[in-house]
Order: structure tokens, then C-alpha cells, then sequence
């Protein structure tokens, strides 16, 4: 019954989206992180630096398959990262579905921070993470946590125009998103309102957006902590 009950939660929630968008003239946008790398598995910053997907990344990947179930997925887009890139092509196996890659959809850089373990990285900037929590908000979005790495606002500047150009194109259908962590914080964090810092994006998370090529609201989360 339990499993019956998630299925018939999983095409209410297709088949409102569905309407939703064609009726005001928007598209669906599923923001997905790719799934859990060989240095993700060690707690490693990777920012704009490689890492391919573990096995337990690969099975996150699939996971995400019963909740895009039914769902006529138009095209995929994805990071030209290789992360991002083997996340897509695991959905395409079975979804059947184009893939175009966008270089602004790339993580943001953790600068002189890349490829440092994150308590490394929070003992060297412990001071820095510590101001950064006193900021207001506007002015969290213009500090550089690291020397080199990309701000919020940065993240923000360059990916959500290629979303709202994604959104223009596939007015009334659905896309996946598949990008990273700070992407997907960062853009719903400026949906929001919020501290991208506050939102949790563990592998395979996703926010299911709503849009018209000028704005997007958020329409439901899966596993991602806001």
C-alpha cells in the first residue's frame, strides 16, 4: 500500500506541474546535483576540479529514476563537467533523452580551496567562514570565502540566464538540469531569499522549478534541506 500510495503521490505531483506550466505558459526545470564523486566519498573540495562518479554515485543517479517516472522529458541538460556529464548520460540510458551541455551550468570555484579536504579547508578559513556568518544577507553574496573563488552572486550572474534561456525554449515541457551543489544552492537561494550557505544539496538532490523565461518559482524539493 505504501508503495502504491508514493506512486499515486509521484503523478499528482507530474500531472499538477504539468498543467500548472502549460496553463501559465511556463516551463518545468528539474535542478539536479550530479551524483556522489571519488572525492566527494573523501570529503575533498573539488570546485572546478575533476572527479568522476563513484559506484554509490552511480546507484544515487538511478535512484532518481521512480520519481522522474512518466515524466516526458523534452531534453537534458547538463555542466561540461565530467560528474555532471556521467550523471546525465545514466539518466539518458533510460529516459532516451538528448543531452546538451552548458559550460555556465559548471560548479562554482572554491579558488586557492579546490582539492583540499573540507576540514582542512574550514581550519585554514575558519576566520573567514566566522565574518562571513555576521554578514547580512546582501553582502554574503559578494564575499569571496577563499582567495580566487567564485562569489554567490558570481555563481548566480552567469547560470540564470542560461536557465531563463532554457525556460524560454521549452515553454509547456520538462528538462533536467543536471549541475552541482553551489549551483543549485545559489539559484535557490536567489529564489528564495536565502543564505545559500543555509541550503543542504546532498548527490542527487533536486529542486523542480517553474518558469517563463523571466522568473521561476520553486515547486517541490527532493532531499535538498532549505
Amino acid at each position: 500500500m505504501a508503495y502504491l500510495a508514493e506512486l499515486f503521490y509521484i503523478w499528482i505531483h507530474i500531472l499538477s506541474g504539468y498543467i500548472i506550466a502549460f496553463l501559465m505558459g511556463q516551463a518545468n526545470l528539474y535542478l539536479i546535483r550530479h551524483g556522489e564523486t571519488l572525492w566527494n566519498a573523501e570529503e575533498r573540495l573539488q570546485g572546478r576540479l575533476e572527479s568522476n562518479l563513484s559506484p554509490e554515485g552511480r546507484e544515487q543517479v538511478r535512484s532518481l529514476l521512480p520519481h522522474l517516472s512518466g515524466i516526458p522529458i523534452a531534453r537534458i541538460y547538463c555542466s561540461t563537467m565530467i560528474r555532471a556529464c556521467e550523471s546525465a548520460e545514466i539518466l539518458a540510458e533510460v529516459i532516451h533523452s538528448p543531452i546538451y551541455r552548458e559550460e555556465t551550468l559548471c560548479e562554482a570555484s572554491f579558488g586557492a580551496g579546490e582539492g583540499m579536504l573540507k576540514a582542512d579547508f574550514h581550519e585554514k578559513y575558519a576566520a573567514s567562514l566566522a565574518r562571513y556568518r555576521t554578514l547580512p544577507l546582501e553582502e554574503k553574496w559578494h564575499y569571496q570565502l577563499a582567495e580566487g573563488s567564485e562569489t554567490h552572486g558570481e555563481t548566480v550572474a552567469r547560470a540564470l540566464p542560461t536557465l531563463h534561456r532554457i525556460a524560454q525554449t521549452h515553454i509547456g515541457e520538462h528538462v533536467l538540469i543536471v549541475t552541482h551543489g553551489g549551483v543549485v544552492r545559489s539559484i535557490c537561494g536567489h529564489i528564495l531569499g536565502r543564505d545559500p550557505r543555509s541550503i543542504s544539496t546532498p548527490n542527487a538532490a533536486y529542486a523542480h522549478l517553474i518558469g517563463d523565461g523571466q522568473s521561476f518559482e520553486i515547486m517541490k524539493y527532493h532531499n535538498i534541506g532549505i
